[in-house]
C-alpha cells in the first residue's frame, strides 16, 4: 500500500500532490465520479450506480449507505449545508438524501413529491441555510429547512424550459446555468432573472459543466456543441453583471471541461485527458504541470477528472484511470 501512495512536490511549495487512489478506488469501484463536497471535516464523493463514498481526512475512504435506500440511480451533486452541519445529495428521479456525517443517509420524499420523480435534479447549493436545486427543464426546488421543499416554477419560465445543469452562490445570488447558453440569477427573494449577458458571451449553443464564484467573481466552463465541441470559459468580475468570454483558457485547454472551484487563492478548472488549469485574476489561465503529472501517476498514464472540492488550502481531484477504475489525488 505505502508503494502505491505516493506524494508529489512542487518545489515552489513545501506541500504536494498525494495519491490517494488506492484507498479510494477500491470503494468507489468502477462508478464514475459525478460531483463532491466537503463540510464539518469530511470528504463526499458521489456518482454513477448510486455510488457514495466519504473520508474524514481525504485518505482513507469508506463506504456510504446512501446505496441501500437511493438504489442503483446516479447521484448528480452533493452539497453541505452549515446551519445544520448536513450533506445533501440530489439526483435522478428526483431523489434527495441527507446525512449530518457522509456515512448514514436517509431519504428525502418530500423533495421528489415537489420536484417531481419524472426529472432529474442535477445541481444543489446553499447559501448556509436555504438549499437551492435545479435541473431537467429548469425545474427548480428550495427549502429553508431541509425538511419541506416547494416547487419553484418561475425559473423554468425565465430559461424557456431548458435544463439547468448547474448552480452557484456567491454570497448574494444563485447562479444556474444549462443548455443553450442558458443562465438565471436569483437572490434570496426566490425571484429568477434571465443573465442575457451569460448567454451572449457564452454562445446560445453551448452548455456549461461547471460555474462557481468566490464572491464578486465567478468563472464558468463547458462546450459549444455549435462549434464542433469547443470548449468555452466565460467570466465575471462584477457578481454576474456583465460577462466575457475567455479565450485564453481554451488556448491551454483542451479536454472537455468537468468542473470548477475557488481553491482559496485561484480558480481551478479539471476536466478529460488529466487537463487542469488554474486563474487568479480571471484573465491568465496557467495549466497546473504538477498537479496533472500527479494524476498521470494516479490514474496510470490516462484518465479523466471529474470532480474537484476544496477545503482552505487542501484539493481533492477525482476521475477515472486508464483502465476501469477511479482515482484520486489529494493537495495538502
Amino acid at each position: 500500500m505505502s508503494g502505491i501512495i505516493q506524494t508529489l512536490f512542487n518545489v515552489n511549495n513545501p506541500h504536494g500532490w498525494t495519491d490517494v487512489s488506492y484507498l479510494f478506488n477500491s470503494v468507489f469501484g468502477t462508478s464514475q465520479p459525478i460531483a463532491s463536497a466537503y463540510g464539518n471535516g469530511i470528504y463526499v464523493v458521489v456518482g454513477t450506480s448510486g455510488t457514495c463514498i466519504y473520508s474524514n481526512n481525504g485518505t482513507n475512504w469508506y463506504n456510504s449507505s446512501l446505496y441501500s435506500v437511493w438504489g442503483g440511480d446516479a447521484i448528480q451533486s452533493v452539497c453541505f449545508r452549515s446551519s445544520n452541519n448536513t450533506f445533501y445529495a440530489v439526483g435522478e428521479y428526483g431523489k434527495c438524501a441527507y446525512s449530518t456525517d457522509g456515512s448514514s443517509w436517509s431519504m428525502l420524499p418530500a423533495f421528489t413529491t415537489a420536484f417531481n420523480s419524472a426529472y432529474t435534479a442535477y445541481s444543489i447549493a446553499t447559501d448556509g441555510t436555504l438549499l437551492m436545486v435545479v435541473g431537467v427543464n429548469g425545474r427548480c426546488a428550495t427549502s429553508s429547512d431541509g425538511s419541506t421543499w416547494t416547487y419553484r416554477s418561475d425559473l423554468a419560465s425565465t430559461v424557456s424550459n431548458n435544463s439547468m445543469f448547474r448552480l452557484c452562490y456567491n454570497g448574494t445570488k444563485y447562479y444556474a446555468a444549462g443548455e443553450y447558453g442558458k443562465s438565471a440569477t436569483s437572490t434570496s427573494s426566490l425571484v429568477w432573472v434571465d443573465a442575457s449577458a451569460y448567454t451572449t458571451a457564452f454562445g446560445s449553443s453551448g452548455f456549461t459543466t461547471g460555474i462557481a464564484s468566490n464572491g464578486n467573481n465567478l468563472v464558468a466552463v463547458g462546450q459549444n456543441i455549435g462549434e464542433g465541441g469547443s470548449n468555452v470559459c466565460v467570466t465575471s468580475s462584477n457578481i454576474g453583471v456583465n460577462w466575457a468570454l475567455n479565450t485564453n483558457f481554451t488556448s491551454i485547454f483542451s479536454g472537455t471541461p468537468r468542473d470548477v472551484t475557488w481553491v482559496g487563492d485561484r480558480f481551478m478548472v479539471v476536466g478529460d485527458s488529466k487537463q487542469v488549469a488554474s486563474t487568479s485574476n480571471l484573465t491568465n489561465w496557467n495549466f497546473e504541470t504538477a498537479c496533472n503529472n500527479a494524476y498521470s501517476l494516479a490514474a496510470g498514464g490516462s484518465g479523466n477528472m471529474y470532480t474537484i472540492c476544496a477545503n482552505g488550502s487542501n484539493i481533492l481531484i477525482t476521475g477515472s484511470n486508464s483502465s476501469t477504475g477511479t482515482a484520486a489525488i489529494l493537495y495538502q
